[in-house]
């Protein structure tokens, strides 16, 4: 037994062995799919945090600041 790679779209549910493979996988062959996941959509407290917005005049405040009420 021996490997054959290759990347396809499928078609319809589908999949076209390319054409320098056609001769070599005959009769029944084993099928394993890898399929690639999605990368999951940035949520927009990561995406704040990797983008932040710049305002100006922005002057952070400090701890006593913070909790005085």
């Amino acid at each position: 037994m021996y490997a054959v790679e290759f990347e396809v779209k499928t078609k319809d549910g589908t999949i076209e062995i390319p054409l320098q493979y056609r001769n070599k996988v005959r009769g029944v062959i084993r099928v394993i799919i890898l399929v690639e996941e999605e990368q999951p959509e940035m949520n927009m407290i990561a995406h704040l945090m990797k983008n932040p917005i710049q305002a100006p005049n922005f002057k952070p405040m400090n701890r006593s600041e913070i909790y005085d009420r």
